[in-house]
């Protein structure tokens, strides 16, 4: 970890320079090797340090901070120490005892920066979570940050061609219109492929905006291996692996819908595979178009619906409005209509219920919707109990 700086005195920044550490260690999740500062004024200087833990500089901090929370007469001894504490240029003690005050806003950034690294690692793996995180963690280096999603903002080609060249922008997103657009400003507009930009004012300085780039990009990536690990590439569903995980964290009641595209052998062998395929996919966005609904591919044309917090009654509605839906709807390849239907079957559960019991009984009322002539509904008689 290299930190340049125009000061003369390249001691002040040790403890800086402990907290870039920690910083870098956490966002690359290795271990810190060397630590150095480079002074660029004349005669130029380079001063290496002892590499320290960024676990013992987050430990150092928290006994600082819980000291500071416990007791509401804790006495200040400002001193040496205070150089670089991202505080000094509001405290009142610090400043009668005549302390330096060492560059405070970038050692406020600093810290900035640290949570909001750890607000993106601590967070979960999957898009929901990435996103989620990303917004507080921008929030966290710069309050007045503006995290823009692609599929969500009306915004114009000014935007478009940041994503395009994947490049950091100087600029201010602002609100017009004909929707949101960049202007000409000291803030700082980053693009994340094709799904987001982030807008920072002046607050952010390029090197943490750099920083926390990278880190934005890791989260992004175990996002995007996450979600290839779990969905279905062709349909867009849960996979079938998936199904034991999340009835594992149900500990109330739902039901279970397991439903089949009837005669889905005859759709390929009349229209071929590819028509077969448009048929999965656009029976699988009327499965994921239901509020509530945890929807799944199970293998080939069998697919299985989890509705937490539903009785048996209602998921017999849903899955009759899903059976009508799929009816009504023009299943189309090509200049070619398929006829789609489907049958369901549907089972209910009261507590900490066994998946695969659930799953079978499921799996027996859709036998019997497909014995009495497919394209239709039929439900077991009790829930599973626990």
């Amino acid at each position: 970890t290299d930190f340049v700086t125009g000061s003369s005195d390249l001691e002040h920044y040790r403890d800086s320079l402990a907290t870039y550490g920690a910083i870098a260690s956490n966002l690359f999740q290795k271990p810190l090797l060397s630590l150095r500062a480079v002074r660029l004024a004349s005669p130029s200087q380079v001063m290496g340090f002892s590499p320290t833990s960024p676990v013992f500089v987050e430990a150092q901090l928290a006994v600082k901070r819980t000291a500071i929370d416990q007791d509401a007469s804790f006495e200040a001894s400002p001193g040496d120490q205070c150089r670089s504490c991202p505080f000094l240029d509001v405290c009142n003690e610090g400043q009668q005892a005549g302390v330096p005050n060492s560059a405070p806003r970038h050692d406020t950034e600093m810290f900035r920066l640290l949570k909001a690294t750890e607000t993106l690692l601590d967070a979960g793996q999957s898009f929901e979570s990435f996103r989620a995180s990303l917004q507080s963690a921008s929030s966290y280096l710069d309050p007045d940050a503006r995290v823009l999603w692609n599929e969500e903002e009306n915004w114009d080609s000014s935007i478009d061609r940041i994503l395009k060249s994947g490049s950091e922008t100087e600029g201010v997103i602002q609100d017009g219109d004909d929707g949101v657009r960049l202007v000409p400003g000291d803030g700082l507009v980053i693009p994340f492929g094709k799904r987001c930009v982030i807008g920072f004012t002046n607050a952010v300085s390029h090197n943490a905006s750099e920083a926390f780039s990278r880190s934005v990009g890791l989260s992004l990536d175990r996002a995007e291996q996450f979600h290839k690990a779990t969905t279905d590439g062709l349909t867009g569903l849960q996979r079938k692996e998936q199904f034991h995980e999340i009835f594992k964290t149900l500990d109330t009641e739902g039901s279970l819908v397991a439903c089949d595209i009837d005669h889905f052998k005859k759709i390929n062998d009349t229209y071929g595979h590819d028509a077969g395929d448009v048929a999965l996919r656009q029976f699988s966005k009327i499965l994921l178009d239901q509020k509530g609904c945890i929807a799944y591919r199970l293998g080939g044309e069998e697919f299985g619906l989890i509705i937490p917090g539903c009785s048996l009654d209602q998921a017999e509605k849903t899955a009759e409005v899903i059976r009508s839906t799929v009816e009504n709807t023009e299943f189309t390849f090509r200049e070619d209509r398929m006829p789609v239907t489907a049958s369901f079957g549907v089972s209910s559960w009261k507590g900490k219920a066994d998946g695969d019991v659930v799953f079978k009984m499921a799996d027996q009322a859709l036998y019997v919707a497909k014995n009495a002539g497919r394209n239709q509904v039929a439900r077991m008689k009790d829930s599973v109990d626990e």
